[in-house]
C-alpha cells in the first residue's frame, strides 16, 4: 500500500486535493505494520500574465495560476504513491495523475486514520460523486 491522502493538518481529509496543505502518505512497512508522514506543500507562486495592445487602447489582464506549476508540486508530493484518496478533486490534477500512472478514489471519509485502515483491511469502497468540473 501506498496511498496519499490530501489534508489540512495530517490528521482530517481534505475536501479539495489541490487545495490542501499537504498529504498524508502510507505505505506497508516490511513487518506489516503502516508508516505515514506529512508532506507539506511549500508556497507555491501564483503567476499573473498582462499583455498589452498597442494602438487600438485594450488592455488584457489575465490571472494565470499555472496549473503545471502547481499539479508539479503535488506531483512531487505524492511520488512513490499508487493512488490518492481524497474528498474531491478537480479535473486538471485528476488528468496529471493519471499521466503520473497514479489512480484517484474518492472517499467521504473525513479521518485520514479511517481511510488508511479501510484501505489496509480491504474494506475501503470509494465514492462515485466529488470531483470537481475546473
Amino acid at each position: 500500500m501506498n496511498i496519499a491522502i490530501p489534508s489540512d493538518d495530517g490528521i482530517t481529509v481534505a475536501a479539495h486535493a489541490g487545495r490542501a496543505a499537504g498529504f498524508v502518505i502510507a505505505r506497508d512497512t516490511t513487518e506489516g505494520g503502516t508508516e505515514k508522514e506529512f508532506r507539506q506543500r511549500g508556497e507555491i507562486p501564483h503567476h499573473h500574465h498582462h499583455a498589452h495592445q498597442h494602438g487600438h487602447g485594450a488592455h488584457e489582464h489575465t490571472h494565470g495560476d499555472d496549473h503545471a506549476v502547481k499539479h508539479a508540486g503535488i506531483l512531487s508530493l505524492v511520488e512513490g504513491c499508487d493512488t490518492v484518496v481524497c474528498g474531491g478533486m478537480g479535473q486538471r490534477l485528476q488528468v496529471d495523475l493519471a499521466q503520473a500512472g497514479i489512480a484517484v478514489q474518492l472517499t467521504r471519509e473525513t479521518l485520514v486514520d479511517r481511510v488508511i485502515a479501510s484501505w489496509k483491511d480491504g474494506s475501503f469502497r470509494g465514492e462515485t460523486s466529488g470531483f470537481c468540473a475546473h
